[in-house]
């Protein structure tokens, strides 16, 4: 989230984490509802090219995903710690 601007970051914390409506975000933004609903999906799209390249990155470096979508060291249970 920190990787967002503050608009962005701002409709998305408003919408998601406050659970306010895309009306209610515009109005808390003072922008329009359309305005609201594309600043959104914009921001969730930035969102998930920021976590889509975090995977990438992980994945050159050696990490496997474990089953449960967590980045683990290729083993269940993950850390790559020895039991």
């Amino acid at each position: 989230m920190g990787r967002l601007g503050e608009r962005d970051r701002n409709a998305v914390v408003l919408r998601f984490f406050e659970n306010k409506t895309a009306r209610e975000v515009a109005v808390t933004l003072k922008i329009n509802e359309a305005a609201a609903h594309k600043r959104v999906n914009r921001a969730l799209d930035k969102l998930r090219k920021i976590f889509s390249k975090r995977g990438r990155d992980a994945d050159r470096h050696g990490h496997r995903r474990s089953g449960d979508g967590e980045l683990g060291a290729g083993r269940a249970g993950g850390g790559g710690q020895n039991p």
